[in-house]
């Protein structure tokens, strides 16, 4: 980090500091401002305290004293050292956990696509129509929710595992067993999500005699208007 302040100080010098010098001896010489220039040499030598190196020396006497003004340049530094490294290796468990995503959603994809065809063909709140339209859809989107859980858990995997593992060696901590954390805690969840679904959801609507549990009666179809 230190090396990297250095670095960018020297950078800063070398390129901005040489042509703000390179201005102001342009203005020297313009306005024949050599008295001027010659006092202000004066005093920097004899490193008076109004002068640029009294300053300068003044603050480098409180920076020895007391540094916590570095503190948020040296914690820049650091957070930019550790996003190359955790950016690298915070791509590695993108594909066990997307492909993990996706095994859950495989096996749990028969179950839901079996009640909710059956909810759709026998229960009594839909008309023929929706009835109709649900079997035709159902497929492509049981399909399709496979493709979209992978594509969704690499780019929300992506950002998270590529922040957390910046964080965590910009902590100094070992990433990896975050990343076995959150892969089982994601999981479990997910799979738990899918049971709510069938439990709360789905079984709700699949009774023996195609009536839902406290159904008041009202039936969804397409408007038609006669």
């Amino acid at each position: 980090v230190h090396l990297l302040f250095l670095v960018g100080v020297t950078v800063f010098s070398a390129t901005i500091g040489m042509c703000y010098y390179i201005g102001k001896s342009s203005q020297i010489f313009y306005y024949h401002e050599y008295k001027k220039t010659v006092k202000k040499i004066e005093s920097n030598a004899r490193l008076e305290p109004k002068s640029y190196l009294g300053k300068y020396i003044k603050k480098c006497q409180n920076f020895v004293a007391c540094d916590e003004e570095s503190y948020p340049t040296i914690y820049f530094l650091k957070g930019c050292v550790a996003f190359i490294p955790g950016v690298i290796l915070g791509t590695l468990p993108i594909l066990p956990y997307s492909f993990a995503m996706l095994g859950v959603t495989l096996i749990r994809l028969p179950i839901n696509t079996y009640m909710t065809m059956k909810i759709s063909l026998f229960t009594v709140v839909l008309k023929w129509d929706i009835k109709l339209l649900s079997i035709i859809t159902l497929p492509f989107i049981q399909l399709l929710f496979p493709v979209a859980i992978l594509i969704s858990s690499m780019i929300w995997s992506l950002f998270y595992f590529t922040f957390q593992t910046s964080k965590s060696i910009f902590e100094g901590k070992i990433p990896f067993a975050k990343w076995y954390l959150r892969l089982k805690k994601d999981l479990e969840r997910y799979y738990k999500a899918h049971q709510n679904f069938i439990d709360e959801h789905c079984n709700n609507y699949d009774h023996v005699t195609s009536i839902p549990f406290g159904w008041d009666g009202r039936r969804y179809g397409i408007p038609v208007q006669k």
